[in-house]
């Protein structure tokens, strides 16, 4: 059964994902059909907001309402960004509690963060995307709280008050390469998790390292990562299921939609027309065995 309590939860985390860009890769304009934060790292990039189309220096973070019409062009050649996005579902009475992010115009939504804020926005976002709970409602909820105290702090930074959210502790270069490794091959489709052992030789002591740092193993983290950007591509976009399966390293169709249902609880088409129908049985940790 479906636990109806948890449709309340708000906001509710849909995806978090960091996205390595490539080259002259764009997003035409398109309508935002939920809430997002981007932040950009490593680079600079132009990108467009209600029409507007400014250029987005390293260590922007953008906010964007639904409705808003927004579009990305890459034209950096020499340092391609990463968008470090976290979408989710929220109602307007959730944003009372923050009034700077109430803005009437979405372009004074943008912000250039400081590697102090930079360093608490990717902490928080390491949290959303980790998985150190059992039971799959327990996770949305946590989710939900870390979004809300990652807005809370984007919240004092526009009152200018002083910064209270400590980053977590730093995490080593081999685990981060490996994380954003496994963020790179979702991205771009990569099917073979074997590819983890031929590009680092050290695998079987970095996966025991990488799972007591985000609390799944990187295959497991794979699989949300997968699912994750998944559930982006049909909320945000008008792909079609095959198209979608591609795009998350799925050579056929119907392959996707088992580890969707097995994952999600639901079909892919169904979570597309009505995402709170999210299936809430079994926890991650299972589950990460039986899908592939």
């Amino acid at each position: 059964m479906i636990d109806r309590a948890l449709y309340k939860i708000d906001p509710w985390v849909h995806h978090a994902i960091c996205v390595p860009t490539q080259p002259s890769s764009a997003t035409e304009w398109n309508v935002q059909k939920s809430d997002g934060l981007c932040l950009h790292t490593n680079g600079s990039t132009l990108v467009g907001i209600n029409g507007q189309k400014f250029q987005a220096e390293e260590n922007t973070l953008i906010f964007v309402r639904h409705g808003v019409r927004r579009g990305f062009w890459n034209n950096s050649q020499s340092r391609p960004p990463k968008l470090w996005t976290i979408g989710f579902r929220s109602s307007d009475r959730f944003y009372q509690n923050f009034p700077h992010l109430k803005a009437e115009d979405p372009c004074k939504l943008v912000w250039k963060l400081t590697p102090e804020q930079v360093s608490v926005y990717q902490s928080f976002f390491m949290r959303l995307t980790s998985d150190r709970e059992e039971t799959r409602p327990l996770r949305i909820m946590m989710r939900s709280a870390w979004l809300q105290l990652l807005l809370a702090a984007i919240e004092e930074w526009n009152s200018e008050k002083e910064i209270t959210f400590v980053p977590a502790k730093t995490v080593s270069n081999d685990v981060l390469n490996l994380w954003e490794k496994i963020n790179r091959d979702v991205i771009d489709g990569a099917e073979s998790p074997d590819l983890f052992r031929t590009e680092f030789p050290n695998y079987n002591a970095l996966r025991h390292r990488f799972k007591k740092t985000f609390g799944q193993s990187p295959q497991q983290m794979r699989i949300t990562l997968r699912m994750s950007h998944a559930k982006n591509l049909l909320l945000d976009t008008e792909l079609s299921i095959k198209e979608i399966a591609g795009c998350v390293g799925y050579k056929r169709q119907h392959e996707f939609a088992r580890a969707f249902h097995q994952y999600i609880g639901v079909s892919p088409s169904q979570w597309r027309v009505n995402p709170a129908m999210t299936g809430l049985i079994g926890s991650q940790t299972q589950l990460g065995r039986r899908i592939k």
